[in-house]
């Protein structure tokens, strides 16, 4: 099981100018959740504002960067998709995940559609 501060970690390393470790105080994250506002998350005692904050974060950069998201849940289990449109010049993708917490849905999909990005990119 993947926990919310690795998965951040994972953030940070795909996209830096959106989720960072903070330098300030040791174990701690900050997510951007709007431009020039971060949000702190620590790793100390992770509880649900922490994972409200991450949705909302997640939800900003997935709107910035120009993709579409739903979240769906059917038996206590959150499916979360992210896509790129449909444009003339690229094929969409998509991007799924799942977990009982729709944060965290939300951010493996979006995790994995960096990757899958990450991967076109590379010749």
């Amino acid at each position: 099981m993947t926990t919310l501060v690795e998965m951040l970690k994972r953030w940070a390393e795909l996209e830096p100018d959106r989720c960072s470790l903070h330098r300030h105080i040791i174990g701690g994250l900050h997510v951007l959740a709007s431009a020039g506002h971060w949000l702190g998350i620590t790793q100390d005692e992770i509880d649900w504002s922490d994972y409200a904050r991450t949705q909302v974060a997640v939800q900003y950069a997935i709107v910035s960067r120009n993709l579409q998201a739903t979240l769906e849940n059917t038996a206590h289990i959150w499916l979360a998709t992210v896509k790129r449109p449909i444009t003339a010049a690229g094929c969409p993708y998509l991007a799924c995940a799942t977990d009982t917490e729709p944060a965290l849905a939300l951010l493996k999909a979006y995790i994995n559609s960096l990757e899958h990005e990450q991967q076109e990119a590379t010749p």
